[in-house]
């Protein structure tokens, strides 16, 4: 009595690299050279029968693959559909080739019906798209209110740091101010201990005009 085996299940992806990628397929089932001519318009159009096996190859295991996995193939699939002539423009293949990869949805494998009956009495919850934060639930609105404090917070500790700095800055304006004006009435000492005379309302003037004087030209600074 003979005992059936199971095989394994095989992803099979819904695309076909010949169509997406353009390839130059002719009716016999061979195919022609990737490559365009000089004028970068017309396609070459030269057959590469020897090579039909090896492209037939990298197109099964490329469709067996994701769109996404399938950049792995490209470099050798170049190699193979361009004529002698035209290997040198395998770079620009594989670079086009890639772009459009590129811009294919992500494609999943279809799975077989044993992978179906295995999955279906399971229901998988979707991931939250929402970070989670401690102490909030993730809902748009308290992630919206969430933003709006910590913007609130971080404009006032920037508040806060100019008002210091000001304030810095008008206790050396000060402390600059309490020196000059004790440098002043030190010359005005010696002035009238010089001219030992008493001070004059003419010389108290002159006195007055050069502490504002010294005190204008502070301020510039």
């Amino acid at each position: 009595m003979s005992q059936s085996t199971i095989s394994a299940p095989v992803s099979v992806y819904q695309w076909n690299p010949v169509e997406v990628l353009r390839l130059n397929l002719i009716p016999n089932g061979q195919f022609t050279c990737s490559g365009v001519k000089n004028d970068l318009t017309r396609p070459c159009g030269w057959r590469l029968a020897e090579e039909t096996t090896s492209i037939n190859n990298l197109l099964n295991a490329m469709s067996e693959s994701s769109p996404q996995d399938a950049f792995q193939f490209l470099d050798a699939l170049a190699q193979s559909t361009l004529c002698h002539s035209h290997k040198y423009q395998k770079g620009h293949k594989t670079t086009e080739w890639a772009r459009v990869l590129h811009q294919i949805p992500f494609i999943q494998a279809r799975p077989n019906m044993a992978e179906l009956s295995d999955s279906s009495t399971q229901e998988i919850a979707p991931p939250s798209i929402l970070p989670l934060i401690p102490g909030m639930n993730d809902s748009p609105e308290c992630l919206t209110s969430h933003i709006q404090t910590t913007r609130g917070e971080k404009d006032n500790a920037g508040m806060q740091l100019n008002s210091m700095r000001l304030e810095k800055q008008l206790h050396k304006l000060e402390e600059k101010v309490a020196l000059h004006t004790k440098q002043i009435f030190i010359l005005e000492s010696s002035h009238k201990e010089a001219t030992n005379t008493p001070c004059s309302p003419k010389t108290f003037t002159w006195s007055w005009a050069c502490i504002k004087l010294r005190l204008q030209k502070l301020f510039r600074k």
